[in-house]
């Protein structure tokens, strides 16, 4: 695990129902994500509600839903290059 997403990928886990499984820092050239599951859909809405720009004060954040084509669902977070702005994210967690 790169060391810059070690915070909030910790933030992530201590929201009930949310575990990440993957991530990376993007290492100055690519975007940064972590990857991480939910119990329900509910359980999304407090990092949803951090990353809103009108809460952080950051763009660039998103969540995106993904499949395998079975009935498993994950989700990744993305944000910009160097995790521009996740300590503004981390705080309203």
């Amino acid at each position: 695990m790169d060391k810059q997403v070690i915070e909030f990928c910790n933030k992530i886990n201590s929201l009930p129902g949310l575990k990440t499984y993957d991530s990376c820092s993007g290492h100055g050239k690519k975007k940064y994500y972590i990857a991480f599951t939910a119990d329900k859909v509910e359980s999304i809405f407090p990092l949803s509600y951090a990353i809103d720009p009108c809460h952080s004060g950051v763009v660039g954040w998103k969540i995106i839903v993904s499949s395998d084509c079975s009935n498993f669902i994950s989700f990744v977070l993305t944000g910009p290059i160097n995790g521009k702005g996740q300590e503004n994210i981390i705080k309203i967690i």
